[in-house]
């Protein structure tokens, strides 16, 4: 007896009762539609009881594909399976049951007579058996010798593949031989796989460090969103290792995976074959909406209304295989020099996709893997051509940028040598006419006049040194070294015309003739300026040192003199003076050193050349 009914007298009154599933210890996935009766429930409120009622009453049916619910009606009824299963040896007998049953109820009704019992799928506890297969989609139980069992199933789930909602029989050790030599291969299928995408999402982000582009990020985020189904693919396979992500089910996130590979491709292919018009970035915002909104739908959908869920799913994969057909078009009339490459990968996977749809089990999985590998390989092989034409653009540009600003300072360096060339021409010689009238004036006045000439000379003498100071800013902006010298020597020497200083230098000539730029020759020849002005106006100085020499890469400029240093302590002076001659070193990176002595001044100016930020040219 099983709860009030008389379970052995349903043989008695129900003709319908088929012959019993024959197992033994090599049966392998034996389909049991000749051996199950089917009862539709429509109202999903049928119990156990009521469904025992109405196997008692003949009322289930015998198998009928049309009896078994579609895949977008399989939620709103729940299907009665009542078969029996027979061990005709003189061993216990462990079995399975596999098929679309996860979240499916299970009961024995009767074994010799045994009270019936209700099956969970991981009920399977045989003594000394290894359990090496997971128990999704499977219901463990075992047969005593020469003994039979009344199953009724009622299946609940909604069916989502093209497999049966039957289940099939299978011996338990059989069944685990020919699991694990398929599961050997898909592992290693689906590792290789991961292993592959790994190296090249390695190289493209090293790429896009380097690159810093837009094109290959998106590529890299499209090359994720594969792995994240390859790695849930790999955990499947295998029997004992498992992370978070083979713990999501699929049905939990089929709107997400769809979408993720498409945006991502989808993006990808918009952003590097440059397509910049308004319409295509308002569509792809357009679907990054439905498809969002498709995701939030779906939540509630999987838990209250999983045909419905279904239902959305298929309306998403149907929108996205219009839009990727939309794509595929775009792809192929768009004038990129690479299109037609990148062409030819979507295609590939487009095949790939419509023939898994016309095979059935692990080769359904693995078709559309390999067509992704040999997009993946053809796209990675695009980037890197496109890649190296962007590298090899960008230094083309840099190099004609670099001509371009070339030739502007020779056109530049050529017009202030001219304004010089002028300068020295009209300016010089009607100075030096002046100079001469000058001359002449003082050999033919009194004593009253001699002191407005001498001014006058004295004027003109500071307009001349100025005007050459101009003429040499107005060079070419570059100087050498050896020309350095030489022009602080002329400047000293002016300096000290008609005075009674001593003018001594020490400059010898360098090893290497370095070119400094206008910047370090205009600031040094102003530190030099400064430095004398002071010395000749005010520390009654009778002798001036002079050094400038290259050491090991470093400038040394030094004015030492033998004053009275008066001039040093003087609010003016030395609040001003000096002042300017350290804000001109640091300009060009240097350091200027200021002493007093006893016996004089010393001002000595360190630039180093080969520091960071000094400009040589």
């Amino acid at each position: 007896m099983f709860g009030q009914y008389n379970i052995d007298s349903i043989h008695l009154y129900c003709n319908q009762i088929k012959t019993p599933v024959s197992i033994s210890k090599n049966v392998f996935e034996i389909n049991i539609e000749s051996n199950v009766i089917l009862f539709i429930d429509d109202t999903k409120k049928i119990g156990f009881d009521q469904a025992i009622i109405e196997l008692s009453k003949c009322n289930f049916k015998n198998f009928g594909k049309s009896l078994l619910p579609n895949r977008f009606n399989s939620g709103d009824k729940h299907t009665w399976c009542y078969f029996e299963i027979k061990n005709n040896t003189k061993d216990t007998l462990p079995y399975l049951l596999t098929g679309n049953i996860h979240n499916d109820s299970l009961w024995v009704i009767s074994e010799k007579g045994s009270k019936g019992y209700k099956v969970n799928s991981d009920n399977f506890k045989l003594n000394n058996a290894d359990i090496r297969i997971s128990s999704f989609n499977k219901f463990y139980n075992y047969l005593t010798p020469f003994s039979n069992q009344k199953i009724l199933l009622k299946q609940s789930r909604p069916l989502y593949d093209s497999s049966s909602l039957l289940p099939t029989v299978s011996a338990y050790h059989q069944y685990e031989s020919n699991y694990i030599g398929n599961k050997d291969i898909l592992i290693h299928f689906y590792f290789f796989v991961f292993s592959f995408l790994c190296g090249i999402l390695s190289i493209l982000l090293i790429h896009f460090i380097y690159f810093r582009n837009k094109v290959i990020f998106y590529y890299c985020l499209y090359i994720m969103s594969v792995m994240f189904i390859t790695w849930r693919n790999f955990e499947w396979s295998q029997l004992h290792f498992s992370t978070w992500i083979g713990s999501i089910p699929w049905f939990t996130t089929k709107i997400y995976h769809t979408s993720a590979i498409f945006l991502t491709y989808s993006i990808f292919i918009l952003t590097f074959l440059e397509f910049k018009t308004t319409y295509s970035r308002q569509l792809l915002k357009i679907i990054i909406g439905l498809l969002l909104i498709a995701m939030i739908i779906d939540i509630p959908l999987m838990h209250y209304l999983p045909h419905w869920s279904y239902t959305l799913y298929y309306s998403v994969r149907m929108l996205i295989s219009i839009l990727g057909l939309f794509t595929f078009i775009l792809i192929w009339r768009t004038p990129h020099p690479l299109s037609k490459i990148v062409f030819i990968g979507t295609a590939i996977l487009i095949v790939t996709e419509l023939i898994s749809n016309f095979v059935t089990g692990y080769l359904s999985s693995i078709i559309p893997t390999i067509g992704v590998m040999i997009e993946v390989l053809i796209f990675t092989s695009v980037l890197g051509i496109w890649s190296f034409r962007k590298y090899r653009d960008q230094l083309r540009l840099k190099s004609e940028n670099e001509k371009l600003i070339a030739d502007k300072n020779e056109v530049m360096a050529g017009m202030r040598r001219d304004f010089a060339q002028d300068i020295h021409d009209e300016l010089g010689s009607t100075i030096t006419k002046l100079m001469l009238e000058v001359y002449y004036q003082k050999s033919k006045s009194n004593n009253d006049n001699i002191k407005v000439l001498d001014n006058l000379q004295k004027n003109l003498n500071k307009l001349s040194s100025q005007i050459k100071d101009m003429i040499w800013l107005f060079d070419d902006g570059k100087t050498k070294f050896t020309e350095l010298q030489s022009q602080i020597r002329e400047t000293c020497n002016d300096f000290a015309f008609n005075s009674q200083i001593s003018l001594t230098y020490d400059m010898p000539l360098p090893q290497k003739d370095i070119v400094l730029s206008l910047e370090i020759k205009r600031h040094l020849l102003s530190i030099i300026k400064e430095a004398m002005t002071n010395i000749v106006k005010h520390s009654d100085a009778t002798t001036i040192n002079i050094g400038c020499n290259i050491l090991d890469n470093c400038l040394t400029l030094s004015i030492e003199d033998n004053g009275n240093n008066q001039y040093s302590n003087q609010k003016s002076i030395n609040g001003k003076g000096i002042s300017n001659m350290k804000n001109r070193a640091n300009k060009i990176g240097g350091e200027i050193n200021h002493t007093i002595t006893t016996s004089g001044c010393k001002v000595i100016v360190f630039l180093d050349l080969s520091k960071e930020g000094v400009k040589t040219l």
